[in-house]
């Protein structure tokens, strides 16, 4: 942060006055570090009770050499400014009192900082979506494409010193390759660390498996249960992973199990990729159990499907869904599959067809 800038600037705000850029460029300064918002108001505050000339008594360099001395050593003797001390009204006192106050409190903010080793409280960003998909691109380049009720966080220096996000629902990164910052992506307690690559992750609190899909790069992917073990992944790998516990952890609470690699095959007559068709607003299904296929409907269609039974939930399903409304998806997948459905008030009940 150029710290000597926003000094003078606000300085000179409060004394001569800005030009139309320079008042530009100190807002802009001060909506990039908030921080600065309390000096500035601070300001503010004292010019409406009468304190004009606010560097009349001290230089900007003699005073923030000064106070920063002060604030170290934590001295306790008379301040001297180099002028001549005149007696003033008891009015004029109060206001001088004020300005030393000012600067001090100043000079402490300037100090805080600019000291290495103390940088200031990091505020996370959140972007979410509730019905709609969302295309991001994060601060250091990287691209995102949020599915329907997902959220994604990350820090106000992402890309600076770490680049990690945290994730529930679906999400496909193109990630910017940043060899010196890998990127780290948390879905509950399955953590994937990359540098640059492709890949697509569902992690939905309803669902009971967390999936990783890799396009393209290569990924290390490990749990929050069992950090010390990691697996690497290569293009057109997809690794799934239980919420369930598996029977032999100690720590079964918070160590999910291992499901599956297995590998992604893309489709013969369009080669798209079955895990990230949702970016091109489809969804396809081959050979998945109808229950597995509810979960997307709902949340593609905004919708509750249950289930009267347990044969038409291990129904398997193949097909694929583009612009149909909701009947006529149903009707379609009908189609395909021996099943009937009933809709009342938002909510479809799917029984076996006998």
């Amino acid at each position: 942060m150029p710290l000597a800038r926003l000094w003078e600037l606000l300085a000179r705000k409060y004394n001569d006055g800005l030009s139309g850029p320079e008042q530009e460029e100190l807002d802009q300064l001060l909506s990039e570090h908030r921080d600065a918002l309390e000096l500035n108001e601070i300001l503010t505050r004292s010019e409406d009770l009468g304190v004009k000339k606010l560097t009349t008594a001290m230089d900007e360099a003699r005073s923030r050499e000064w106070i920063a001395s002060r604030i170290e050593k934590k001295e306790t003797e008379p301040v001297d400014f180099g002028m001549p001390v005149r007696p003033l009204y008891k009015r004029q006192g109060f206001v001088w009192a004020m300005v030393i106050g000012i600067f001090i409190g100043a000079g402490f903010w300037l100090y805080r900082i600019s000291r290495p080793g103390t940088p200031p409280a990091e505020k996370p960003n959140q972007v979410a979506t509730s019905l709609s998909k969302t295309r991001i691109t994060l601060p250091d380049g990287t691209f995102v494409v949020l599915n329907k009720n997902s959220q994604i966080s990350y820090n106000r220096d992402f890309g600076v010193r770490q680049r990690e996000i945290t994730l529930t629902g679906e999400a496909y990164f193109d990630v910017a390759r940043n060899e010196s910052v890998p990127l780290v992506v948390k879905a509950g307690p399955v953590h994937i660390t990359v540098l640059g690559t492709a890949f697509n992750v569902r992690a939905y609190a309803a669902d009971s498996t967390i999936e990783t899909s890799l396009i393209r790069g290569s990924i290390e992917v490990s749990s929050s249960g069992d950090p010390g073990r990691t697996i690497l992944m290569r293009p057109y790998e997809k690794i799934v992973f239980s919420k369930a516990p598996a029977a032999n952890t100690r720590k079964a609470k918070e160590e999910p199990s291992f499901v599956m690699l297995d590998r992604i095959k893309p489709n013969t007559a369009d080669s798209s990729i079955n895990e990230i068709v949702w970016t091109q607003d489809r969804l396809v299904f081959q050979k998945e159990p109808f229950q597995s296929v509810a979960w997307k409907m709902e949340r593609w269609y905004g919708v509750k499907i249950n289930f009267s039974d347990t044969g038409s939930r291990n129904l398997l399903i193949t097909g694929s869904l583009e612009k149909e409304n909701l009947a006529e998806a149903l009707n379609a997948l009908q189609q395909l599959s021996p099943f009937d459905y009933t809709v009342d008030r938002g909510v479809v009940t799917i029984s076996k067809r006998h």
